[in-house]
């Protein structure tokens, strides 16, 4: 057994988070850019205490009060995460600046890597990647913009390398990229919107491979974090030897401080705690097949400032909640657990954990402030201010996305991004696209004509130049990805979508080079529904290939079709 089946008993934890009221509070500028090592870690500190605000006993403890706070929206269907009250109306008024955990997908999906099992997770994601669920995110963000909560922080697809939530990404990284980035460019491209997204996965080797291949991409993201509990399996080694231990496991904290350096953004831990199970205060615990725990161990808090202080960290949420609690447990449990029911004060309970929170990140900390909040304007490198004259200040446009990614000439393209007013051009390379709408953070232009199968970057030009080239390209080229079903009788007649790009009225599908007959195609040119052709004598694979303006998509075993 590894360390690896100790993150996997996070699941009890989490997940009594989703669907239900979780609130956590930080000291997180939204939009910050990145900046030195925290000055205090007390600058860092937030609380996570379930369904309540954060306690009045901790914050009077800690000198101070939260300013930040965290809530989940309900999993349980499309219908739950896009609804624009609860939990929003709870939070409207207060004064928090808002960090909302929505789920990537809902509960209906469960962890699968096989592509092809409708319900499983890499699935949805891929269909998340190909913009299907493009109209539940614009109602999301909607949402939190009309409930007056435009500039919160997004936390999306939490914990992704574990093996417990519906968006479990193990076997499909790009499909989870893909659905991340189309989250954050739909979400971007709603009216008012200013959100900011944070990425984390969970502390250890979950057995996925390497996380950077998870990574969306510096321009999708705004903060990296990692969720960190003072947990171990089996053999819990004691208190500084696991810490020891965290810091340099694989995607522990020394890979997080220099993966996080290396995209240039701040650190967040978005939930760091004390553990559950078999625990005995910080000293070795042995117990095999279950998980091992510090207990009510004062050194994995220390520890854990002592970090906090010493890297770029902004935001530490502790998980003061459940098995993780400062509270305790009234009677007979575990050194570390809730009983229902459970209201004891702080700092009853782990009194040597509640202790050094307090000496730690309090505002009498050696080093602390007054735990208020400083904001730093975010470094954009595309706002340039008129520098003559009164006039309004006009700044150059940012492109941060594009919808479909590739295609053909006259393909239909969203562009999202920001500073589109006053927009005269949509470059595709060095060639012009056409116009068709704009609106301050979204444009819709034709593709221009272009050099088959290659590769072209898309600019915006507004009143002060052009958008910076590079970041977002168009493929020209139709694409398979992937068909449903992928068989059918051999007579033909069965209904087949295809997602992928390029599609058009002039498109031709094929199966097998017999032509199939188009039946729809969806608004943004990725998904085309058809009636398949009669398929050869026996019955056998073949390829489904796509051809527009005289160029075919290459094959794969993506687009392979089975007559039966």
């Amino acid at each position: 057994m590894t360390k690896r089946f100790a993150r996997l008993l996070t699941l009890p934890v989490v997940l009594a988070c989703v669907g239900a009221l979780c609130v956590a509070g930080a000291n997180l500028a939204v939009n910050a850019a990145p900046a030195a090592a925290s000055s205090g870690p007390e600058r860092a500190l937030g609380t996570y205490v379930g369904a309540t605000t954060p306690p009045s006993a901790l914050q009077s403890s800690m000198g101070g009060t939260v300013k930040f706070a965290m809530d989940f929206q309900d999993g349980t269907s499309w219908s739950s995460i896009t609804q624009s009250a609860w939990p929003y109306t709870r939070w409207q008024g207060l004064g928090y600046t808002m960090v909302w955990g929505i789920p990537m997908l809902p509960n209906s999906y469960s962890p699968s890597n096989n592509m092809s099992d409708t319900s499983g997770s890499c699935y949805g994601l891929q269909q998340e990647a190909d913009g299907d669920f493009n109209a539940d995110w614009t109602k999301v963000a909607q949402a939190l913009v009309s409930d007056g909560f435009p500039s919160s922080v997004v936390r999306l697809g939490w914990e992704f390398n574990g093996g417990w939530f519906p968006w479990a990404a193990g076997g499909c990284a790009a499909a989870f990229v893909g659905a991340y980035q189309q989250i954050v460019t739909v979400m971007r491209s709603v009216s008012g919107a200013n959100f900011s997204f944070e990425w984390n996965p969970t502390a250890g080797d979950m057995g996925v491979g390497n996380l950077a291949n998870f990574y969306p991409g510096s321009s999708f993201v705004n903060y990296v974090g990692l969720d960190v509990y003072d947990t171990a399996w089996a053999n819990y080694l004691g208190a500084q030897a696991e810490f020891n231990t965290i810091e340099t496991e694989s995607y522990g904290l020394n890979w997080l401080a220099s993966f996080a350096s290396q995209q240039g953004k701040q650190i967040v831990f978005p939930e760091w705690g004390l553990g559950w199970g078999v625990c005995n205060a910080g000293q070795p615990v042995s117990a095999p097949n279950s998980t091992t725990c510090g207990g009510d161990d004062s050194t994995f808090i220390n520890d854990m400032a002592a970090w906090i202080k010493a890297n770029n960290v902004y935001e530490a949420t502790f998980w003061d909640y459940g098995s993780s609690t400062l509270a305790g447990c009234p009677t007979d449990c575990t050194p570390i657990g809730e009983a229902a029911g459970d209201s004891n004060p702080i700092p009853s309970g782990n009194i040597n954990t509640f202790n050094a929170l307090v000496s730690d990140f309090g505002v009498n900390a050696p080093g602390g402030g007054s735990g208020s909040t400083t904001t730093t304007p975010t470094s954009d490198p595309t706002t340039t201010p008129t520098t003559s004259g009164t006039g309004p200040v006009v700044d150059s446009p940012n492109v941060s996305g594009i919808q479909p990614n590739s295609g053909v000439s006259g393909t239909t393209v969203t562009i999202f991004g920001k500073k589109f007013d006053g927009a005269t051009a949509v470059d595709f390379g060095a060639a012009p696209g056409r116009i068709v709408s704009e609106s301050p953070t979204e444009i819709v232009a034709l593709a221009p004509a272009g050099a088959p199968k290659s590769d072209v970057a898309v600019t915006v030009t507004g009143p002060r130049g052009p958008s910076p080239a590079g970041a977002i390209r168009f493929d020209y080229a139709p694409l398979v990805k992937w068909v449903s079903p992928n068989s059918g009788a051999t007579a033909g007649g069965t209904q087949v979508t295809i997602k992928g790009a390029g599609f058009t009225p002039s498109t031709v599908v094929s199966f097998g080079g017999v032509p199939a007959t188009i039946v729809s195609i969806n608004a943004w040119n990725t998904k085309v529904t058809v009636d398949v052709p009669p398929g050869p004598p026996g019955g056998g694979t073949v390829n489904i290939t796509v051809t527009q303006g005289g160029v075919t998509s290459d094959t794969s075993s993506a687009d392979h079709y089975t007559y039966q």
